[in-house]
């Protein structure tokens, strides 16, 4: 392909996602005989503290506190897919295609390293990718209840990108883990805005009705278990809990007071 070709495309696609359109040609193949390794970042930041900001609206609410506690403990930032609006994290982590192809562009290489799927063919990144990145040593059993981190650091994990980057976070060392913006599911049939920070579907080609539907897979059966999976798997490898501090339906997991001071 072209340079210019290159660059025509990236801009279309810039255009599409701010509006919410992504293009119908996704890229439906994954990096083929992919061997997992220990990854680059495996203990990059061992003992430090991390925040996963997912991209529920109550970073609306919440975002000024969050910036201040960011600042306060100095924390290393994981931001997940349409980020870049909110804060320019320390990773920029995207494991979805589509998402790749509607926030590739958005990640700040001069400020954000990304993280993206091993599964992420070279070719697509290259693409869509400016950003120095590494790539997640991961597998996808489809299984939310199992969730490990063997010796070298490679994840076995089912959920989305948030919970996926609280396990990365694990791997790179961290001491305590802040979750922010991982909301829960509302209704996104009534008000869109109530469930994604950017107000950015995930695909412009599903009705309603079937919207409705993945987000409440994703949101009601996949990420609840994924949370609480990863929960005990972090008490029997005496890793400290995550702690989740923006208002959310997982409120087995929701630490209030810890941005009671911001």
């Amino acid at each position: 392909m072209s340079d210019i070709i290159r660059i025509f495309k990236r801009y279309i696609n810039q255009v599409l996602s701010r509006h919410g359109t992504v293009q119908s040609e996704i890229p439906s193949k994954k990096r083929q005989n992919v061997v997992l390794e220990r990854p680059s970042y495996f203990n990059r930041h061992e003992d430090r503290d991390f925040i996963v900001l997912g991209t529920g609206a109550t970073l609306n609410e919440y975002g000024e506190k969050i910036k201040a506690l960011i600042q306060d403990q100095n924390l290393i930032i994981i931001g997940v897919n349409s980020i870049s609006s909110f804060i320019a994290p320390d990773y920029h982590g995207i494991i979805n295609r589509t998402r790749l192809i509607q926030y590739g562009q958005t990640i700040d290489k001069n400020k954000s390293r990304a993280l993206l799927s091993v599964y992420h063919t070279d070719a697509l990144i290259d693409e869509y990718c400016q950003a120095e990145h590494d790539l997640i040593m991961w597998r996808d059993t489809g299984e939310s209840q199992q969730c490990d981190i063997d010796s070298k650091g490679i994840i076995t994990h089912h959920g989305g990108s948030a919970t996926l980057m609280v396990m990365v976070a694990y791997v790179m060392g961290a001491k305590q883990i802040y979750v922010a913006g991982t909301d829960g599911y509302i209704d996104p049939s009534s008000d869109y805005h109530s469930i994604h920070y950017t107000d950015t579907p995930y695909k412009d080609n599903l009705n309603k009705e079937e919207l409705e539907s993945k987000a409440r897979y994703w949101f009601t059966d996949v990420q609840p278990q994924a949370f609480d999976t990863i929960k005990l798997w972090s008490k029997k490898n005496n890793r400290r809990p995550f702690l989740m501090i923006t208002p959310t339906q997982y409120q087995q997991h929701y630490a209030p007071k810890i941005l009671h001071n911001y």
